[in-house]
């Protein structure tokens, strides 16, 4: 049967955060078997809060997001950022806005960002 929301696979949405998480560590692993000696890359993570407000009660749920940072090997600054973007950095709202400000925040300090 085909899916009934085009552009988007129900099956993959459900185990998202499981794929986004291997997705981001094995592209790490190749991107460390084609950098020059001087570059690595690492796997990195922030923790993010959903938030959803009801009147009757506050509900937040942590989860932890993935990215690649390539870094110099010596000093450690930072070189391109790559970010396999879920919904929540896709659609509109405060996860959306809190990720513009980290990218822009990298671009400021000359680093790349690759948005996968």
């Amino acid at each position: 049967m085909a899916s009934p929301f085009p552009g988007m696979d129900p099956f993959l949405e459900r185990h998202w955060f499981d794929l986004h998480a291997q997705l981001v560590t094995l592209a790490g692993t190749a991107l460390n078997k084609s950098l020059p000696d001087d570059l690595v890359a690492r796997v990195d993570e922030r923790v993010a809060a959903d938030k959803q407000i009801d009147p009757r009660i506050f509900d937040a749920e942590e989860r932890t997001e993935r990215y690649i940072a390539v870094t110099q090997v010596e000093g450690g600054e930072l070189v391109t950022v790559l970010e396999v973007f879920s919904a929540a950095t896709k659609l509109p709202g405060e996860d959306r806005e809190r990720y513009l400000q980290r990218r822009a925040a990298w671009l400021a300090s000359g680093a790349n960002v690759v948005e996968v």
